[in-house]
């Protein structure tokens, strides 16, 4: 008789692995290891229809063929202050999330967004840059 067991690792972003008497795995999807890089810090003029770009670089950190697209995001911004998400692939690629500050922004003149990147569901890595706005 052979018994099987099932590890769900996900939450740690080890991916799911089957084992079994003997000693054999297989790996069937795997959480995708990624890092974002975003500059320090970006200006955005207030109330400008023009959004002010944060460039976003996605680096894969495992030599696993795993990949999956990466939903950008900001992460709980601030009043007044929004982006229009865009997908990233993990391979490398970089990718503009576009930040608009409203003309009634009413918050700090510096202050600091935090870009989330979220990749098959449960994978989310951040990346934090500094928002200055002008008038």
């Amino acid at each position: 008789m052979h018994r099987m067991t099932m590890t769900a690792l996900t939450a740690l972003g080890l991916g799911l692995t089957l084992s079994a008497c003997g000693g054999s795995e297989l790996q069937l999807a795997g959480a995708v290891q990624y890092n974002l890089q975003a500059p320090d810090h970006v200006t955005a003029k207030r109330g400008s229809a023009q959004g002010t770009p944060i460039t976003v670089t996605a680096t894969h950190l495992l030599s696993s063929p795993i990949t999956a697209p990466i939903e950008l995001t900001l992460d709980n911004p601030p009043a007044g202050v929004r982006a229009e998400p865009v997908t990233i692939d993990v391979n490398g690629s970089s990718a503009t999330l576009n930040v608009f500050v409203d003309a009634a922004y009413a918050g700090a003149a510096s202050t600091t967004l935090t870009v989330k990147g979220t990749a098959a569901v449960v994978n989310v890595q951040k990346v934090n840059v500094r928002l200055d706005v002008t008038p």
